[in-house]
């Protein structure tokens, strides 16, 4: 089988893209609920989160040195949580502090 094995580069960026992934996410949903080209951010949030499904599951099947992969787990811990605040769709601007919330547990 091949090596799942990331190599120091690739994996720091995967690591940062994630949490770039996150806040983007956070910003595409605070201007669907401020009206802000909601049809375009509507498009933007769905493709974000695919992305960051998609780079979850690659980090999540990599061989990850133990504490990384339990910073992974948490993030894989925390993810269903975020996306469903992301999906209700108009997004309530009541909603934003529980979505900030989220955001910056998922960062951390």
């Amino acid at each position: 089988t091949p090596s799942r094995q990331l190599s120091p580069g690739v994996l720091i960026n995967a690591c940062g893209r994630l949490r770039m992934l996150s806040q983007r996410m956070a910003v595409a949903w605070g201007l669907i609920a401020t009206g802000i080209g909601p049809s375009k951010a509507k498009l933007k949030l769905r493709q974000l989160g695919i992305e960051f499904e998609r780079l979850l599951n690659r980090l999540t099947k990599a061989d990850l040195p133990p504490e990384l992969a339990g910073d992974l787990a948490g993030v894989g811990v925390l993810w269903p949580a975020y996306r469903q605040a992301l999906e209700p769709i108009p997004a309530d601007p009541a909603d934003a502090p529980r979505l900030l919330a989220l955001s910056e547990e998922l960062l951390a």
